[in-house]
């Protein structure tokens, strides 16, 4: 069914002339995104990406707090009607966690040193590109 309407928003087949031609849409591509949006599909893979994450989490933290943080949401972008999965955290220390941060060497500000993110999410993701 998702394939019969996602080839709605083409013309197909249309015979001019002789000829067998398609037309494709302006829209034709967020027309399939909407589709593909509403797949549970889109939720399976969601979790699974999010269960890669929180098992590479698990690795790198003696708590489990960061591992634990992590939720899937579906949220849907109004402008297009698209649906779409996002895979975030709730721990304020996320962004440092997986980009990096500066922290002091000792109590003298001017000395400090960059920790490198541990690109948590980045890899997990990456796995199934």
């Amino acid at each position: 069914r998702a394939a019969h309407q996602a080839l709605a928003c083409v013309g197909f087949p249309a015979i001019h002339g002789g000829a067998l031609m398609a037309k494709v849409y302006n829209n034709a591509g967020i027309l399939a995104a909407q589709v593909a949006g509403l797949d549970p599909e889109m939720d399976a893979a969601a979790e699974r990406v999010k269960a890669e994450v929180k098992s590479r989490a698990a690795r790198h933290h003696d708590t489990g707090a960061f591992a634990d943080s992590f939720d899937v949401r579906a949220d849907l972008y109004r402008e297009r009607g698209v649906m779409d999965r996002v895979i975030e955290s709730d721990d304020p220390a996320a962004l440092s966690i997986e980009y990096g941060h500066f922290t002091r060497r000792s109590k003298d500000r001017r000395l400090r040193r960059f920790v490198p993110g541990l690109m948590i999410v980045n890899e997990a993701v990456n796995k199934f590109r």
